[in-house]
């Protein structure tokens, strides 16, 4: 469906930019906080791994 879709696409947009953001110095708990994620999320995120979303 187009909505699972965009959903799809918004994870994915969200993770690469969790991933930037990290690697431009912002940790974990930063990340989880701004996002309203749970940390364990953000770690899924910054492995590469799928997240529950």
């Amino acid at each position: 469906m187009a909505g699972d879709t965009r959903r799809q696409q918004h994870v994915a947009r969200r993770n690469r930019a969790i991933r930037a953001a990290h690697a431009r110095g912002v940790t974990k708990t930063t990340l989880a906080r701004a996002t309203g994620l749970s940390e364990a999320t953000v770690g899924q995120a910054l492995k590469g791994e799928p997240t529950s979303d």
